[in-house]
């Protein structure tokens, strides 16, 4: 499994995650809508932990950076 969720990327993911995990918990809606609030908050919160997203995958979509990104990150100014 390559990574394609960039960091920008991670924690927005992490960020809407715990938001939509915690509106699942609290709010007074249906079962149903509290279950899949939370479905998909967990999945955003997985795929920032593992830095991997299907969707991203099958869309063919990239934002992790590739290595030569990374070197350039990483020399001093």
């Amino acid at each position: 499994m390559a990574k394609n969720v960039g960091d920008t990327e991670r924690i927005a993911r992490l960020i809407a995650g715990t938001a939509l995990v915690l509106l699942a918990l609290t709010a007074n809606r249906s079962r149903a809508v509290r279950v899949l609030t939370l479905l998909g908050g967990s999945e955003l919160l997985y795929t920032a932990t593992t830095q991997y997203c299907p969707a991203n995958a099958a869309l063919g979509r990239d934002t992790y950076p590739s290595d030569q990104d990374r070197d350039l990150m990483e020399m001093p100014a």
